[in-house]
């Protein structure tokens, strides 16, 4: 995923909050393929020139490889909405296929660049896509009980804003989450007022003789 597109997706989400009007879905660009260098030589005669310090960087790539590996099976994954998990899911598949590149191009070309390249992977923030989309999910379904005025345009943001979470994977920057976040709690905080406003005139009609 184009990294400036979705930092643009958050922002026009953000704005559109601001302006009360409704987001529109975001269509996320495919993600960028890591540029495979081509191999000459068989895995085990590769594996036998590596230096320490390749071997070394390999096993890094390979357990970040694992880590996302244990994450798509994990149980917060699972309890997401099936939508939303098969898109998580799939990004993370994408960033194992993109990892499984890069440690194959240790030994073919410069280590610092295989580490310039694997720094870009961050599997731990998945933990904050994740909780990110669930919140999303759960604000949804309670702005559906709500018909204040206003409901409908805060369920278009969450849309855009559950839209642009799934398209986030391991290489998602902290800015990017910030930015989404902000927009979560924008939302949600409209959320509570429009609850409390609906509660409030239910309230008065109640007491009216």
């Amino acid at each position: 995923m184009n990294r400036m597109t979705r930092t643009a997706m958050a922002g026009a989400l953000a704005v559109a909050l601001s302006l009360g009007a409704a987001a529109a879905p975001a269509v996320a660009a495919p993600k960028a393929a890591h540029a495979k260098v081509a191999h000459k030589h068989g895995k085990a005669a590769k594996a036998e020139r590596l230096t320490p310090a390749e071997r070394l960087l390999a096993k890094q790539v390979a357990r970040k490889s694992a880590y996302l590996g244990r994450l798509a099976k994990a149980n917060k994954v699972e309890r997401l909405d099936d939508v939303v998990e098969a898109a998580v899911v799939k990004n993370i598949e994408r960033d194992r296929e993109q990892l499984a590149e890069l440690k194959a191009d240790v030994g073919d070309v410069r280590g610092k660049v295989v580490r310039r390249e694997l720094r870009t992977f961050r599997p731990e923030v998945y933990h904050t896509i994740i909780n990110q989309l669930r919140l999303a999910k759960g604000a949804e379904k309670a702005l559906a009980d709500v018909s204040a005025e206003g409901a409908e345009a805060q369920a278009d943001t969450l849309a855009g804003l559950v839209e642009l979470l799934m398209t986030y994977d391991a290489e998602t920057k902290r800015a990017e989450l910030r930015a989404a976040q902000r927009v979560l709690s924008e939302v949600t905080g409209a959320l509570e007022e429009l609850e409390d406003g609906e509660g409030a005139d239910e309230g008065a009609e109640t007491t009216q003789p």
